[in-house]
């Protein structure tokens, strides 16, 4: 049975030393705007947040106005279509599944400079994988080398009568590379509610530690070493991304992996094996395998049943 682990309050926790400690509120443990006056010191707090609990509670900046503009945002993305259910087993490795989600990836990153307020706050993401490069490699011997697109997670959602996506080979093929490499994850909760964020280590021993969350949070969090699910009281938006290792052009399960799989990895590389095993059974030819999947798991499976797994 999984023991309680008890968490003491940030300020007491001993993640930040100096000022930026001092001046963060209850419940907090760092206040974001202190990265950009001081990075240095601001990398090494939140270094020691991680090190001490794999989490950071940062308060943000944004007020009503700036939050209701980036809200709007993401309505638009709503409106055009670009929000949609993502299958429950890559929904687990995002916020969970216990509150329904729509997923859309910002594929071009909208910029501050032309009055996106996404755009500020992805730059603010930046910012902040630029701050742990460093520190991450000091303190935790993790090479940061990328993050990867923000994303926006529509939580809690009243717009799924069609349900989840189904997984298919392409999608577990690219998803299983991003859970092989992230090493943390980055989230700025929008709102217009807040919710309760639920992070527990993967050791099967200890229990799961709760955040409240409020509407301009942020929180980055050990993604290599906790799972995270939040549960929103209505439905909420949470901007997000991953911070990488090493994400060479190698097939994921080709690559030397340093650090163990996390537990959505390990689940997504048995089901991309068992799917792809059953492509091999069940065509007769290159064009019959080519009409099921994409170039990159055809080259998988390949690999796997001409030159052994």
């Amino acid at each position: 049975a999984a023991v309680a682990t008890v968490f003491p309050p940030p300020l007491a926790c001993g993640c930040g030393t100096g000022a930026m400690a001092r001046r963060a509120q209850d419940g907090y443990d760092l206040v974001a705007a202190d990265g950009e006056s001081d990075p240095v010191t601001f990398a090494d707090d939140l270094m020691r947040c991680l090190l001490k609990k794999g989490f950071c509670i940062l308060s943000g900046d944004s007020d009503d106005d700036s939050l209701g503009a980036a809200l709007r945002e993401i309505k638009q993305l709503a409106f055009n279509g670009e929000l949609e259910r993502p299958p429950d087993e890559i929904a687990e490795g995002l916020l969970g599944t216990e509150s329904p989600s729509r997923y859309a990836q910002l594929e071009r990153r909208p910029r501050e400079d032309d009055g996106s307020r996404l755009g500020a706050l992805d730059e603010r993401m930046s910012s902040f994988g630029q701050q742990l490069e460093p520190a991450a490699l000091a303190y935790l011997n993790i090479d940061l080398r990328s993050r990867g697109h923000g994303f926006v997670l529509e939580v809690g959602s009243e717009s799924d009568a069609d349900g989840p996506s189904a997984l298919t080979a392409d999608t577990c093929y690219r998803w299983l590379a991003t859970f092989e490499s992230h090493r943390f994850m980055c989230l700025h909760f929008l709102g217009p509610a807040g919710g309760l964020l639920s992070m527990q280590p993967f050791d099967g021993i200890s229990g799961s530690h709760k955040v409240h969350i409020e509407p301009g949070m942020w929180v980055i969090l050990r993604a290599d070493v906790l799972s995270h699910t939040f549960v929103p009281k209505s439905t909420s938006y949470v901007l997000g991304c991953f911070f990488f290792t090493n994400q060479g052009d190698a097939e994921p399960r080709r690559k030397q992996r340093e650090f163990p799989r996390v537990p959505i990895a390990e689940k997504l590389d048995k089901w991309l094996l068992e799917t792809v095993k059953n492509f091999k059974e069940t065509t007769e030819n290159e064009e019959e395998l080519e009409a099921l999947t994409s170039r990159a798991v055809q080259r998988m499976t390949n690999q796997m049943y001409h030159k052994g797994a």
